[in-house]
């Protein structure tokens, strides 16, 4: 975020009496890039969220995580 934006922003959290969180440092091992579960839904349309979290599920059981660690 600019500079002057960072400013005003982090003064209105702080105004609001909100606490300002800060991130996570990144780490490759906690989130690897490859994958994405965006990318085994691409095409697909769920007409409701439990079949979502169903394919979610066989994708995540059927994805090896350890393979390029």
């Amino acid at each position: 975020m600019p500079a002057p934006y960072r400013r005003r922003v982090v003064q209105s959290i702080n105004d609001k009496g909100w606490n300002l969180l800060q991130h996570p440092p990144y780490s490759p091992t906690e989130a690897p890039t490859n994958y994405h579960v965006k990318n085994c839904q691409i095409g697909k349309i769920y007409n409701d969220l439990d079949e979502l979290v169903a394919d979610v599920k066989v994708w995540i059981a059927s994805t090896s995580f350890t393979r390029r660690m």
